[in-house]
């Protein structure tokens, strides 16, 4: 996978990536990312299947924040879980600080 701008950070995602059969960026990965490096908002929408959690990812871990690293809230536990599978392999063996919380509607 390789996109505009490869950083040294953005590199080693890319050969992790790599390593593990991802070598090309899927179509919605394509159109975002790269508005996502270039500091652009921006909304997507996509099926199943087809990238989001690495378009979400990859600038989130790329930029973490300066003083206490990336807060990441999602809507499910199901994506929460997906999330830090993938956070998890790209970063090995860093440590990742993860807090579930549920709250019940």
């Amino acid at each position: 996978m390789s996109h505009e701008g490869v950083t040294k950070k953005k590199s080693e995602f890319v050969e992790k990536l790599n390593r593990d059969g991802i070598a090309t960026p899927t179509a919605i990965q394509k159109q975002a990312i790269p508005l996502i490096f270039k500091r652009k908002s921006v909304l997507i929408q996509s099926e199943t299947g087809s990238g989001k959690t690495l378009v979400f990812l990859l600038p989130a871990l790329q930029f973490p924040g300066k003083t206490f690293g990336t807060v990441i809230i999602v809507p499910t536990r199901e994506l929460a879980s997906q999330l830090l599978f993938e956070a998890r392999r790209l970063l090995g063996d860093k440590t990742i600080v993860e807090s579930f919380v549920s709250v019940a509607p």
